[in-house]
């Protein structure tokens, strides 16, 4: 009777066991199926067209495949792996782990490569990129060897894709040397950094202009102002200051205000609001609205708005 017990205790386990197990690989294909469009997305959006893209399309697009990669396997990763599984989860684990920690240190590598072709620290940085994504291509084929060997034991309830980020057929491309050969001289590649002041909104509005080409505006003791800061450069940038200073006909400051921006991205435009700025019926002032002028800024020009106002007196 013992012996039975333990018989139909050891089958219940087995079934237990089987419907996790099949459960684990249907999640694994749905993850493993996104990273495969998200490999061929990496190889004919990237790889092959770095002789003609775009700095910040590079950005933008790896920016999303990284977001992508991290969406695809949060669900397999909040599963739990049945034991006899155990050697292959272990292998799809790294693999997924590789890939995403390729994908999120290549665009880092790339442009390194491409701002400073020749030194030591660039290359090892696209190199450790690239050896992730290959160690996570390698990983998989030991996940699918371990899933054919399964389904020796199990009837396997799906179809396992071929995944690989960097396959033979890319040549060159799979290799620092024959990527910086391409984007040496690349030139949408090449490192373009500027902001601007692109416009900026008085509130009360102006009225007209004086023979001496000012803005007249009407009477008010307080003055809001709107402006737009634009990212004309082809890299994502951070720590940018904006600010404005009302100045007397004689020069001399009257009020200043600073406001400092998180980020902003390639073709990315953002507003910043100032709070009232003091200002007195019948006089003169000039207002300077400025951003951060960046290392290598390539038109300083458009880093500072000058406005010169009148404020009438009242009627």
């Amino acid at each position: 009777m013992t012996a039975v017990v333990l018989v139909f205790l050891a089958a219940g386990r087995l079934r237990s066991d089987t419907r996790a197990s099949i459960a684990y690989l249907v999640e694994a294909n749905a993850t493993v199926t996104g990273y495969r469009d998200l490999a061929q997305r990496f190889q004919g959006q990237i790889l092959t067209r770095l002789a003609v893209a775009q700095r910040e399309d590079i950005q933008l697009l790896m920016d999303q495949y990284v977001a992508d990669a991290a969406g695809e396997a949060a669900g397999l990763r909040r599963m739990s792996e049945p034991a006899s599984i155990a050697a292959a989860a272990a292998a799809l684990d790294l693999a997924l782990t590789s890939w995403e920690e390729g994908l999120q240190s290549f665009t880092q590598g790339l442009f390194a490569v491409v701002d400073q072709p020749d030194t030591e620290t660039s290359v090892e940085e696209l190199s450790m990129a690239l050896a992730e994504l290959q160690v996570g291509d390698l990983a998989y084929a030991r996940f699918l060897d371990a899933v054919e060997e399964l389904g020796t034991r199990i009837d396997l309830p799906v179809e396992f894709p071929e995944v690989v980020f960097l396959p033979p057929r890319l040549g060159a491309l799979r290799h620092v040397t024959g990527i910086v050969a391409v984007v040496k001289d690349a030139r949408g590649m090449a490192l373009r950094r500027d902001l601007e002041i692109s416009a900026v909104k008085l509130e009360p509005q102006e009225v007209g202009t004086d023979d001496n080409g000012d803005l007249i505006l009407p009477a008010t003791e307080a003055l809001l102002l709107r402006t737009s800061v634009g990212n004309l450069g082809n890299q994502n940038e951070r720590n940018i200051r904006v600010s404005v200073t009302l100045q007397s006909s004689d020069g001399s400051i009257l009020y200043q205000e600073t406001t400092d921006l998180e980020g902003l991205a390639p073709r990315g435009s953002t507003t910043v609001d100032f709070s009232a700025l003091p200002v007195t019926a019948g006089e003169r002032y000039t207002i300077l609205v400025a951003v951060t002028v960046l290392p290598s800024d390539v038109d300083t020009s458009n880093n500072v708005r000058q406005i010169k106002i009148r404020v009438n007196e009242p009627s």
